[in-house]
C-alpha cells in the first residue's frame, strides 16, 4: 500500500500555483461559473493547450461575446498576477540586501518606504512582462510621424457670408471623426461636443482611446460619435504621468487607470492599482501631467 502510494506521488510531478484570490472573488460575488471557467483557462495555459473561443464557447455554456469578455479579464488577471510576485520579489531582495549590521540605521528608511510601496523597477523588469508590452510598443512606433504637430486645429476664420453656411470642420476634429468610422453619427454635435470637452486635449490621447475602445465594441453595435465624446471616452483615455523607480530614475509616459499600468514612453509597462498609485503618489514616486 505504501508502494502505491509513493507511486502516485511520484507520477504528480507539476503543482500548479494559481491566483486563488481573484476565484473566491468571483465566487463571493455569484460567478462560480466564471470561476469555474477561469481555473480551465488557466490550468490550459499553464499546460500550452491552445483551444478556440467556440470550443470555451461549448464548455462554459457562453456566447462568443461572452467568452471574449471573459477571456480578456482572465489574461489582465493573469498579468497581474505574475506582475505582483515579479515586484515582491524585487522589493524582497532589495530589502534583504540593504539590511545589513553596518547599513541598517542608515538604511532603515529607505528598506521602509520600498517594503511600503512596493515599488517596481522598471529598470529591472522581465524580458517576460516586456513582451507582453511588444503590441503596444509597435502601435507606438506606427504613429504618424509627424507626432510633434498633435493639437493643430485648423479653425474657420473666414467671416463672409457663404462661410455661414457651411460647417469648417477642425483637422483634428476630422481625424478623430474618421478614426472613429460610425458615419450615422450626428456630425455637428459631435463637433459642439468636441470644441467644448476636448479641443485642447492632446490628440495622440483621444487616439489611443478610441483605438481601445473599438476593441471592446461589437461590429455594428458601437455607440454614435457624439455619445462617445460626451462620456464614453472617459473611461479609456489616458493621462500623461510619470514614474520614479526604486533607483530614483524618472520615466514619462502614460498612465491607463482603468487597466491599472503605466506605460513608458520606451514601451516598459508597470502594473499599478489605485491603491498602490495614492500611495506612490504621497511619496512623490508618480504624478499625473497637468494638461
Amino acid at each position: 500500500m505504501a508502494r502505491q502510494e509513493e507511486a502516485q506521488v511520484k507520477t504528480r510531478k507539476h503543482y500548479v500555483t494559481i491566483p486563488s484570490n481573484y476565484i473566491e472573488d468571483l465566487q463571493q460575488t455569484g460567478k462560480r461559473d466564471k470561476a469555474r471557467a477561469f481555473m480551465e483557462y488557466y490550468f490550459d495555459m499553464h499546460n500550452e493547450t491552445v483551444n478556440s473561443v467556440r470550443f470555451y464557447g461549448k464548455s462554459w455554456g457562453k456566447s462568443v461575446g461572452t467568452v471574449n469578455s471573459w477571456i480578456k479579464d482572465f489574461k489582465h488577471e493573469i498579468d497581474r498576477y505574475f506582475s505582483y510576485w515579479m515586484i515582491q520579489n524585487d522589493s524582497h531582495h532589495t530589502s534583504v540586501a540593504n539590511t545589513t549590521e553596518q547599513k541598517l540605521n542608515t538604511t532603515k528608511n529607505t528598506t521602509e518606504q520600498l517594503n511600503t510601496n512596493k515599488t517596481p523597477t522598471v529598470s529591472e523588469l522581465s524580458k517576460t512582462q516586456l513582451n507582453t508590452t511588444k503590441n503596444t510598443t509597435e502601435q507606438k512606433l506606427n504613429k504618424d510621424s509627424n507626432k510633434n504637430l498633435i493639437n493643430i486645429n485648423v479653425e474657420n476664420d473666414s467671416t463672409n457670408a457663404s462661410s455661414k453656411s457651411k460647417t469648417i470642420y477642425p483637422k483634428n476634429f476630422s481625424i478623430l471623426w474618421n478614426l472613429y468610422d460610425v458615419k450615422q453619427s450626428n456630425k455637428k454635435r459631435a463637433l459642439t461636443i468636441f470644441q467644448k470637452r476636448w479641443k485642447h486635449t492632446d490628440l495622440e490621447l483621444l487616439e489611443i482611446a478610441i483605438k481601445k475602445a473599438k476593441e471592446e465594441m461589437t461590429p455594428g453595435y458601437e455607440k454614435h460619435f457624439d455619445g462617445f465624446l460626451n462620456g464614453v471616452i472617459d473611461s479609456y483615455l489616458p493621462q500623461r504621468a510619470w514614474f520614479k523607480d526604486a533607483k530614483g530614475i524618472t520615466h514619462q509616459g502614460l498612465y491607463h487607470e482603468s487597466e491599472n499600468k503605466f506605460v513608458s514612453d520606451k514601451g516598459q509597462e508597470v502594473p499599478l492599482n489605485a491603491e498602490l498609485v495614492s500611495k506612490l503618489m504621497k511619496n512623490d514616486y508618480f504624478g499625473i501631467k497637468e494638461d
